[in-house]
């Protein structure tokens, strides 16, 4: 059962990973200024997809069904990419409000 929560959490951490990403490319696309690509960006749910193609994965499966211990890897490997992408993603916001305020202040 272990291995069936460590999978499921997996999943749901790559989708959050593809949300997080998604968010900071908005940003910065709108910092940019370029909001013709925004309708794009906004419609295509690349973290939704990963997770399934994750859960779907015939490999996974047979690792989940063979008591190995690749979930548990793959759940820590995600984990460091997850926080990995939750500080690019304060960075990014935090750029981009400081080139808010440096534009303004030029004013």
């Amino acid at each position: 059962m272990a291995f069936v929560v460590a999978d499921i959490i997996t999943a749901i951490l790559i989708r959050a990973i593809g949300q997080l990403l998604q968010v900071a490319d908005i940003k910065s696309l709108k910092s940019l200024g370029a909001t013709t690509h925004l309708n794009v960006s906004e419609n295509f749910p690349s973290g939704e997809i990963a997770a399934l193609f994750y859960l779907w994965n015939p490999l996974t499966i047979i690792t989940c069904l063979g008591y190995s211990t690749s979930p548990f890897e793959n759940l820590v490997i995600v984990l460091s990419v997850y926080g990995a992408c939750m500080s690019y993603a304060l960075v990014e916001g935090r750029a981009a409000m400081e080139g808010r305020r440096n534009i303004c202040s030029q004013f």
